[in-house]
């Protein structure tokens, strides 16, 4: 059997490629015919030897095989291969090619592949259609994110997939809904001292010590609409925790009817206390 898979979303190819993998593993758990090869520094024949190798394992053979487009002459040899050799239907021997990146020739190995493989493309996310990824994979994990909070993660980490899936599976431990404040309470890029310092002094009132840890934060590079979120979200569950202090005694539940986290309750109430509505 023939796989192709290519495109510029590393992290999502990636992800498929360990998927196969691992299928393969649990099914042939002894892993003795289980080729890999980077062809950026290897060459056709390592992978002809191997693959010619009888095994004295009755096991199915996987080879990954990466950066073939990289390499003209593995490129060409496999081109040959492939033509000479039927794989398509092959049962016992899988070979997986796996490129990342753009700018693939249409013709040759490619167009091949194309034709004769199980061929699966990433390319990049943007708008829309990161914003999907982004919901499905917290759902994934067992979260569900506010409306607009989606935006909140392609605003501050672009098409950097990675981060933002490590984000959502901690935001996820934290909570089964992912909000806009406890995004801002657990950013990284709102973990910096600077910014944090900066609206806990904005809570309290130290207008000198805020103006001053703004200046840094812009210094910093850290943006304004990353600041102005986290403001607002902070001032929004203060005003959420003032409403019902008069009826609600205990912080988890505050936390419930306010639909914050009893962690953001903690923090906020003595503001909360100390500031009237019409100030908030």
């Amino acid at each position: 059997m023939l796989f192709f898979i290519y495109g510029e979303e590393e992290f999502l190819s990636r992800r498929k490629l360990n998927e196969i993998i691992g299928k393969y593993k649990t099914a042939n758990p002894s892993g003795m015919n289980f080729y890999r090869f980077d062809f950026s520094s290897r060459g056709f024949r390592d992978f002809l030897a191997s693959i010619e190798t009888v095994s004295m394992f009755p096991e199915k053979k996987l080879a990954v095989l990466e950066n073939v487009f990289q390499n003209k002459e593995a490129e060409a040899a496999f081109a040959d291969f492939l033509e000479r050799n039927d794989l398509s239907e092959n049962k016992e021997i899988f070979l997986v090619f796996y490129q990342a990146g753009s700018g693939l020739d249409k013709s040759g190995l490619s167009a091949l592949l194309k034709k004769k493989a199980a061929c699966q493309e990433f390319p990049r996310l943007e708008g829309a259609a990161l914003a999907r990824w982004i919901s499905k994979e917290a759902a994934d994990k067992g979260a569900e994110p506010d409306h607009g909070v989606a935006s909140l993660f392609s605003l501050h980490f672009g098409n950097d997939l990675r981060k933002i899936s490590n984000e959502l599976e901690k935001l996820a431990c934290y909570g089964k809904k992912i909000t806009k404040e406890n995004f801002y309470l657990l950013s990284p890029v709102f973990a910096q001292s600077d910014s944090f310092q900066f609206v806990d002094s904005l809570l309290k009132g130290d207008q000198a010590r805020s103006l001053f840890l703004l200046d840094k934060c812009f210094e910093s590079g850290i943006k304004e609409t990353m600041l102005l979120g986290a403001v607002a979200s902070n001032f929004r569950s203060a005003l959420k925790i003032k409403s019902l202090l008069s009826k609600e005694k205990s912080s988890d539940a505050l936390a419930k009817k306010a639909g914050v986290h009893p962690f953001v309750v903690k923090k906020l109430t003595p503001f909360a206390k100390m500031v009237s509505e019409e100030a908030l």
